[in-house]
């Protein structure tokens, strides 16, 4: 009788028949089949199948992505006004001469805008409430109000010349012109829920002792807040009386209930007695706003031209209307 043939299959056949079963298969079939049957040993290392990796990586930089972009959108700095700014000081009527704050009367900030958002901007002057800005370093929080605003700067400027008043006792009495102690540019943004009074200075070129007693710096950042007139203000400060504000309905309905709200729009300084609460922020612009501070510092640019042009000594007079032999220029370098 014939030898009996083995009918069972050799294991190269086996090896073959299972090689051949798992070409038959789709791709992400054999990933799965290798990821739950083989066993591995504990030294060796499996690496994710490339065409899996490569979409994980591509999915999660998108997402990234998409939230970078959103985040960085949600904190740009945007321009509401952007304009020329002068620091002034008054002296007291009984001081012959200025030596310190202290001989100081009132300090006043004049913004004189050249671009808004908003349709129609005037020239401002704040008063400085405690005769100086905040502190940037401490984030001091000082007060103000817009003492005058008027399309025409004359008008705004009046505040600052030379006046008399009689006294029953003293009888007349002079209060002294003010004094010009700073020129520059400005911009007010709207930037990651706040307002911010951005400015460099041009003049002088670098703060000396009497910018440093107004805690005016060579370039700084303030928070601005408006207060709402139809609110009392806290103990020793804000105005009173009939010195209020009054807002149209458009801008009174921005405060809803609130007692104060950031600087949305450059209109509100439109307004006689409009309150403001001022909070020293930085004095890294390019940090605090971006591409926003840039264009400050191309605004100071300008600026240098134009103070080169029409005179250190005569700039602050013409672009103000004023007289120079009433406002003298001294005290941007040294007081008067």
């Amino acid at each position: 009788m014939p030898p009996k043939k083995h009918t069972s299959t050799s294991k190269e056949e086996n090896k073959a028949a299972s090689n051949k079963e798992v070409k038959d298969q789709p791709e992400d079939a054999v990933e799965d089949k290798e990821d739950v049957g083989s066993k591995r040993k504990p030294d060796e290392k499996t690496e994710e199948p490339p065409q899996k990796k490569e979409k994980t990586s591509a999915v999660g930089e998108d997402i990234v992505k998409d939230k970078s972009e959103s985040v960085d959108e949600s904190k740009k700095a945007h321009s509401l006004e952007k304009g020329h700014i002068y620091f002034f000081y008054r002296p007291k009527v009984d001081a012959d001469e200025v030596g310190s704050i202290d001989d100081v009367q009132k300090a006043y900030m004049i913004l004189k805008p050249y671009w808004s958002s908003d349709a129609k901007r005037s020239p401002t002057l704040i008063v400085l409430g405690k005769k100086k800005l905040p502190q940037v370093e401490q984030h001091a929080r000082y007060w103000g109000f817009v003492g005058k605003t008027s399309s025409n700067i004359d008008d705004v400027v009046g505040a600052l010349k030379e006046s008399t008043y009689s006294t029953k006792t003293k009888g007349e009495r002079t209060i002294q012109a003010a004094r010009p102690m700073g020129e520059g540019v400005y911009t007010i943004t709207s930037h990651n829920g706040h307002s911010h009074l951005a400015y460099i200075l041009t003049l002088p070129e670098e703060p000396t002792k009497v910018q440093d007693a107004f805690n005016i710096e060579k370039q700084a950042s303030i928070v601005l807040n408006v207060k709402n007139p139809k609110k009392s203000s806290p103990p020793g400060s804000g105005l009173s009386g009939n010195e209020k504000a009054e807002f149209p309905d458009k801008l009174q309905k921005a405060f809803s209930d609130r007692r104060f709200v950031a600087m949305e729009t450059t209109d509100f300084l439109n307004y006689d007695y409009c309150e403001l609460v001022m909070i020293g922020a930085t004095e890294d612009l390019d940090k605090e706003l971006g591409k926003t501070a840039k264009d400050l510092e191309k605004m100071e640019e300008k600026d240098e031209d134009h103070v080169d042009y029409v005179g250190v000594d005569k700039v602050v007079f013409k672009d103000l209307h004023l007289e120079a032999d009433q406002n003298p220029v001294a005290p941007l370098k040294e007081w008067k």
